[in-house]
């Protein structure tokens, strides 16, 4: 979050939420975070139809909904 939130740089924070994404073993919320976050950088770049399929991956649709209960 620091590199796209205070330095601005969305492209490289997509590619750690990425890689935080295909880490094992991660906690849901982490997970759901990293996914989440990864939607809006890609919208951000005005990659919207990548967000919509992040957001709606049947990979990580757990961690998603898992979210909505935070």
């Amino acid at each position: 979050m620091y590199r796209e939130a205070v330095m601005g740089d969305v492209a490289a924070a997509i590619g750690m939420y990425r890689a935080i994404l295909a880490q094992q073993g991660m906690a849901r919320p982490v997970a759901a975070r990293a996914l989440w976050q990864l939607g809006q950088c890609q919208e951000k770049l005005r990659q919207r139809r990548e967000a919509h399929a992040t957001y709606r991956s049947e990979e990580h649709t757990s961690e998603l909904q898992s979210l909505r209960h935070l």
